[in-house]
């Protein structure tokens, strides 16, 4: 019954990238399915599904921006592969105030990332690594003294992570 109310839920028109969101994540939490079923359930791609969960990530004020209509969900995507709260939250609102289109904010961003990554850092020779896994997984990935560490907002984004893994419960 609750699988069919929230596939009910989805089928709305007028379902905002975060209402729909919620509902994958509701989905995955309370009826235990991969991103995967829920995609072949759905009738969406799990890449689709990946960026809508991803944008769950962001903060609060900048979710209401999308729930109000004053971002997109590509915006909300591209802000969502960012790391400092603070920068993104300062990125939506020049999004809004300059009404900037989405490929111009994929852009600065790039940029953004390719300036921090030419800021000398301690050395580390797996940051190639580190780097790979991190555009892999869409998450913070970090290796030091031998030991991955990959880090997970919630369970539903550890689940991603495992199923990108391809790790299965046995």
């Amino acid at each position: 019954m609750m699988e069919i109310a929230l596939l009910e839920n989805l089928q709305r028109e007028n379902l905002n990238a975060i209402e729909e969101a919620l509902a994958y994540k509701s989905m995955i939490e309370k009826l235990g399915m991969t991103q995967e079923e829920l995609s072949q359930k759905v009738g969406k791609s799990r890449s689709h599904i990946t960026n809508l969960l991803g944008i769950l990530r962001l903060p609060k004020e900048v979710q209401n921006f999308v729930i109000d209509g004053k971002l997109t969900m590509s915006h909300a995507r591209t802000l969502s592969k960012m790391e400092d709260e603070e920068e993104i939250k300062k990125m939506a609102l020049e999004i809004i105030e300059n009404k900037l289109p989405v490929r111009k904010v994929e852009m600065t961003t790039e940029t953004e990332e390719k300036k921090v990554k030419l800021k000398p850092k301690k050395k580390n020779e797996y940051q190639y690594v580190e780097e790979m896994l991190r555009e892999k997984l869409d998450t913070k990935v970090k290796i030091k003294e031998n030991k991955i560490e990959i880090s997970f907002t919630n369970v539903a984004d550890l689940n991603r992570i495992l199923e990108i893994l391809e790790v299965k419960e046995s």
